[in-house]
C-alpha cells in the first residue's frame, strides 16, 4: 500500500465545504495500521444467546445449543485475557457485540476492564436491556459510540421480527435516555420481508433524532442464514433501494428524482488494488474473537480460527495476517466503473457462491440493474475516448448523490 499522510488527505479534501476532522485522522491511523499490519481494533463476541430470535440472525444459540455444544460462555477472567492481548498487539479501539453483549453476566466488569485499560470502547447491542447500573457505568466510563438495532417502529415490527414485541417500547425509551446522556449513537436497521415496511418509519426516526442511520439489506448467507431463509426473507432490492435514496435525498436538501438520476449516471475510472488479499480491514486492521476465543478476521468469517491461548497473540494474529493476504481478488470488480455503487465484500460474496473470485448476483450493480449499467458503460466508453473520464478518490466517491455501497455490512 501507498504510503500516505494528514497533509495527503487534507490536500485531496480542498475544495470540500465540510471536512470532519476527525474521519480525516482516523483514515490516517486506519492506512498506518495497514501498512504495519497492526490490529488497530478488535471485535468481541462476549456470548451467542440473545433475548431476540430474529428470523434472519445468522449467529444466536440457544442456551440448549450452547449445553449441547460442549462448551460454555467464557466468563470475566477469559476476557480479560482477550483484551490485554490485544493490548499488546496495538489495539486502542474495541467493540462488544454478541449475541446481545449486554446480557453477559459479566458485561460490566468486562467493558470497565476495557475502559480503564485506555480502550476506546463501542456496543452493539439490540437496545432493550440497558439496566440502570449500566447508565451509571456509561456515566462514569462513556462509550465511544453505540450501535443500536432498530427492527422496526412498532410492536408488531418487533413481535414478527425478534419474536419480542414487548421490547419495541423499551428500546426507544433506551435510546431517549442514552442520547440524554450525551452518548454518540448509530442506529442500525436490517431489512427483512417482516419489518420492511417499517423501514421508512426508522429512517424518518433517525432524521427526527439527528442520528445516523446505517440500513442494509445484506442478510449474511451462513451457518442458520440459510439459502430457504435468504429466499423467505429478502426484499426486492429496488423497493429497498428506493427509500435508501429518499432518505439520503432529503438529508442532502435534494429531490428524489435528482438523486436517482445522478445515482444512474455517476461513474468514475476505477482504481485497481494496490496488493492482493482482502481490500478491507479484516486481518490488515482488525480481527474478531468469537464467543469460545478463537481469533478470526472478521464476524462474517467462520475460517480460519486460531486460539491465541494455545500458540499466543503474536502468533495467531500473524496467521490472521498471512490468509488475509493470499484470498484472491474479486477480478471482475477491478476493472469495473461500478466499485463504489457495490459491496466488494469477500465475506458476503464467499457465502453466496462458496468459493472466492465469483461475484454475488445480489451485490452487483451491472447484475441488479443491466438496462442502466449498458447505458452507462457506453457513456463511459465515449468519454474516455474523449478523455473526459476523472479518477475515483476517497473524496469523489461517486459524486454527492453516490449511495451506499449494495449491501454494505450491518
Amino acid at each position: 500500500m501507498s504510503k500516505i499522510s494528514l497533509y495527503d488527505l487534507l490536500s485531496q479534501a480542498q475544495g470540500k465545504e465540510k471536512v470532519n476532522m476527525q474521519q480525516l485522522y482516523g483514515d490516517v491511523l486506519v492506512r498506518k495500521s495497514i501498512q504495519k499490519r497492526i490490529p488497530l481494533s478488535v471485535q468481541f463476541e462476549l456470548l451467542p444467546l440473545c433475548n431476540f430470535s430474529c428470523k434472519f440472525c445468522y449467529v444466536r444459540m440457544t442456551a440448549q445449543e450452547v449445553e449441547q455444544s460442549g462448551n460454555h460462555i467464557m466468563r470475566f477472567a477469559d476476557w480479560k485475557e482477550q483484551i490485554d492481548g490485544a493490548r499488546s498487539l496495538g489495539a486502542s479501539s474495541m467493540t462488544f457485540t454478541g449475541g446481545e453483549c449486554t446480557i453477559h453476566p459479566d458485561f460490566i466488569d468486562i467493558y470497565e476492564y476495557a475502559y480503564n485499560c485506555g480502550m476506546q470502547v463501542c456496543m452493539i447491542s439490540n437496545g432493550s436491556n440497558i439496566t440502570e447500573e449500566m447508565l451509571d457505568l456509561f456515566r462514569r466510563c462513556p462509550p465511544s459510540k453505540i450501535f443500536i438495532t432498530l427492527y422496526g417502529m412498532s410492536e408488531k415490527a418487533y413481535a414478527d421480527t425478534c419474536g419480542n414485541g414487548a421490547a419495541f417500547e423499551k428500546v426507544i425509551q433506551n435510546i431517549q435516555t442514552l442520547k440524554a446522556l450525551g452518548i454518540h449513537l448509530i442506529l442500525n436497521y436490517t431489512a427483512g420481508k417482516e419489518n420492511f415496511a417499517d423501514m421508512e418509519a426508522v429512517l424518518a426516526f433517525g432524521r427526527e433524532q439527528k442520528m445516523e442511520v446505517i440500513p442494509t439489506n445484506a442478510l449474511i448467507h451462513k451457518d442458520k442464514c440459510t439459502a430457504d431463509t435468504l429466499q423467505n426473507e429478502l426484499v426486492d432490492y429496488y423497493d429497498y433501494l428506493k427509500l435508501e435514496h429518499q432518505h439520503l435525498s432529503i438529508l442532502r436538501g435534494k429531490s428524489f428524482e435528482a438523486f436517482e438520476e445522478s445515482y444512474f449516471s455517476s461513474f468514475f475510472e476505477p482504481i485497481p488494488a494496490e496488493e492482493g488479499g482482502l481490500q478491507c480491514n479484516a486481518g490488515r486492521c482488525t480481527y474478531t474473537v468469537n464467543w469460545l476465543g478463537k481469533m478470526k478476521p472478521c464476524a462474517n468469517f467462520d475460517f480460519p480460527q486460531y486460539d491465541p491461548r494455545k500458540i499466543g497473540f503474536e502468533s495467531a494474529w500473524k496467521k490472521i495476517v498471512e490468509w488475509a493476504d493470499s484470498v484472491p481478488l474479486l477480478e471482475e470488480c477491478e476493472s469495473c466503473i461500478f466499485q463504489p455503487k457495490c459491496r466488494r465484500c469477500a465475506a458476503m460474496h464467499y457465502g453466496d457462491m462458496g468459493e472466492f473470485n465469483r461475484v454475488s448476483p445480489r451485490f452487483c450493480f451491472k447484475k441488479l440493474f443491466p438496462q442502466q449499467a449498458e447505458t452507462m458503460l457506453a457513456k463511459y466508453e465515449q468519454l474516455k475516448a474523449e478523455g473526459k473520464i476523472e479518477s475515483l478518490n476517497r473524496w469523489n466517491n461517486g459524486g454527492e448523490e453516490q449511495t451506499d455501497p449494495i449491501g454494505r455490512c450491518p
